[in-house]
């Protein structure tokens, strides 16, 4: 049988979202910091944290699952889900929800833009504390025009560049299309 340090411990290693929990609760004392960030994985803390977004930046604890096996039950408790877990978790203890106004869960829009899919019961209220991407991932904001403009001019090439990088990138994405319908039409 594990001591109680040795729980503690494994959870805030493994990220698993009770220790991503515990984290928060051990740095939501820490005036220093301003908000408390929860998003699906490391990759999403890479790209909030570099946004022009104050809340995102500004003194800013990030916290997201790494685990991609751990489970409760059936469920597998990662990425969007380990999000919304916490969101839950934190705004049902009585001690943890004051100061979730600190706080900022952020999920990928994927193919459930109301988040009607979950297997978390989110009311209208929850989903105004939940950020959704625009698009089906934050990835999806590197392809942006404006956003390609700015890494464009950064590297001195012209907009024309530009429109032949889209150009180029719209042609690929056309022949994957076609190549996946194919290969769909013959499995």
């Amino acid at each position: 049988m594990k001591t109680f340090k040795e729980t503690i411990i494994d959870n805030i290693t493994c990220e698993k979202p009770i220790g991503m929990i515990i984290r928060y609760n051990t740095r939501r004392v820490d005036k220093r910091i301003k908000h408390f960030v929860f998003v699906e994985g490391r990759d999403d803390k890479l790209f909030y944290s570099c946004t022009e977004d104050e809340d995102l930046t500004n003194a800013a604890a990030y916290f997201y699952s790494v685990r991609s096996d751990y489970r409760e039950g059936d469920e597998k408790i990662v990425g969007k889900s380990s999000v919304l877990y916490c969101y839950k978790h934190i705004k049902n203890n009585r001690t943890l929800c004051n100061g979730i106004e600190k706080c900022v869960f952020i999920v990928d829009k994927d193919y459930d833009p109301s988040l009607q899919f979950t297997s978390y019961n989110l009311t209208e209220e929850d989903k105004h504390f939940i950020r959704r991407t625009e698009g089906y991932s934050f990835e999806n904001y590197f392809i942006l025009r404006e956003n390609l403009q700015l890494l464009f001019r950064s590297m001195h090439l012209p907009d024309e560049a530009v429109d032949e990088f889209q150009a180029a990138l719209n042609k690929m994405w056309k022949a994957l299309w076609s190549y996946y319908a194919a290969k769909g039409a013959i499995t």
